[in-house]
């Protein structure tokens, strides 16, 4: 099975104006050496909020060579179609600003199906074992190292590996 793995960082907290795309895609279950790894800046054709600037480091200057996600789409939407989209919190993040992005660009959206590793956890994981089901916090519980924070394409590997803990 085909999986998708993803993460996005914002310009701004309109959840619609994406900075960075991560996405891991491999198919489950075994060492696929055929992994697709993308890690894209874009250009959010937005403007930068200085919170979100904080939190991940990307600005506008960082981007503006960078392609907008209508450009980028075309190459992307082959890890979305035909395969399970998996990542931390999802739904009301990665695949909303998705989403909205595909409707800003008059673009169809394909069938999506996905999994969320925040939810799948709270499943899990009974509530007295961990403080909270934040990313860092089960990475922190399950011993997963992590360089660096809010950087989407790392994000997404580290949802891989949660995801592997959870199931295993």
């Amino acid at each position: 099975m085909k999986v998708t793995f993803l993460d996005v960082e914002y310009a701004n907290i309109q959840n619609k104006s994406i900075a960075q795309i991560g996405i891991l895609s491999k198919t489950v279950g075994k060492n696929d050496p055929n992994a697709v790894e993308i890690n894209l800046l874009i250009d959010p054709e937005d403007e930068f909020n200085e919170n979100c600037v904080r939190i991940h480091g990307i600005t506008a200057d960082k981007v503006k060579s960078a392609p907008n996600f209508k450009v980028i789409w075309d190459d992307i939407e082959k890890y979305f179609t035909n395969a399970v989209v998996i990542g931390h919190n999802i739904a009301s993040s990665a695949l909303d600003a998705i989403t909205k992005n595909l409707e800003r660009y008059n673009i169809e959206p394909p069938e999506m199906y996905y999994l969320c590793t925040y939810e799948l956890a709270k499943k899990i994981i009974p509530s007295f074992a961990i403080s909270d089901y934040g990313l860092y916090t089960l990475c922190n519980f399950f011993g997963i190292p992590f360089k660096r924070q809010h950087d989407a394409f790392y994000d997404a590997c580290v949802c891989s590996d949660i995801l592997d803990r959870l199931v295993n």
